[in-house]
């Protein structure tokens, strides 16, 4: 008879040892869904912060495409002065 109620006791302390485990990784588990939220959230707001610095990146580059064509222009018109200037002084005055 004691056997028994060892056995029952011993059952009875399994069951609680089980029943604190599941406890556990119930409580584990929320926190590493709370945490794998706060992961994507914030992987959310760094993707968006990447797109705003292409789009700015994208904007810098057409400008200065803009710019370099600009001083590409200037430098052939600044050319042709410089040649016309330079006949002007070749040409004979009479």
């Amino acid at each position: 008879m004691l056997s028994r109620l060892a056995s029952g006791l011993f059952i009875v302390e399994v069951a609680s040892e089980v029943k604190a485990l599941a406890t556990q990784t119930a409580k584990a588990t929320d926190e590493i869904g709370q945490q794998v939220s706060v992961i994507q959230q914030e992987t959310r707001q760094a993707v968006d912060a990447i797109q705003v610095i292409c789009a700015t990146i994208s904007e810098v580059s057409e400008i200065s495409a803009s710019i370099a064509n600009s001083v590409s222009e200037q430098g052939s018109a600044t050319q042709e002065i410089a040649r016309s200037v330079q006949r002007r002084r070749q040409a004979p005055t009479g």
